[in-house]
């Protein structure tokens, strides 16, 4: 039996909110998973996730020794699933899930682009974001928000308006 996860209209009405024309927008699903029967989940919230300040992608510790001139220039924009930044999907992850209160943690992700974003050309670069978020919250012994279970991913095709949602 498959999973089922329930969330509310307000939640597909913010993901349309966040459509851009030939851009795509990554973010986490929030939710909270019910563990006696853990075949259900529960969308609570959509965050997305800010581009990158810069052109190269630096975890939190680095962000001090950005040059001013880097910090002034005009923010990233994902045009192809292939430019989405691992490492920076992956601290927002880790800052978000600090703020978490029990019980919640990170599902996975959500994409919003102009086309299905989920086929065989790009499946390993969403594999490649859940594991490094996944070993980014594990390298936190303190920070309980990750197991080993599966994370979903969320697709809307801005286009189509259409959703799709998978299990990796």
């Amino acid at each position: 039996m498959g999973r089922t996860v329930y969330a509310e209209e307000r939640l597909h009405n913010y993901l349309i909110s966040l459509v851009r024309p030939d851009e795509y927008t990554i973010g986490l699903i929030v939710g909270q998973v019910r563990f006696s029967t853990g075949q259900k989940d529960y969308i609570v919230h959509l965050a997305k996730t800010p581009p990158p300040i810069g052109k190269n992608v630096v975890e939190e510790i680095l962000l001090n020794t950005i040059i001013k001139s880097e910090q002034n220039t005009i923010e990233n924009h994902i045009k192809s699933v292939k430019d989405i930044p691992e490492s920076w999907v992956a601290d927002h992850a880790k800052h978000v899930t600090r703020m978490l209160p029990g019980g919640m943690r990170v599902l996975g992700t959500f994409i919003i682009g102009p086309e299905d974003s989920i086929n065989d050309n790009n499946i390993q670069k969403f594999k490649s974001v859940l594991t490094t978020m996944h070993k980014n919250l594990l390298h936190n012994k303190y920070l309980c928000g990750d197991n080993n279970e599966e994370h979903l991913i969320l697709n809307l095709n801005s286009i189509t308006q259409k959703y799709k949602n998978y299990n990796i």
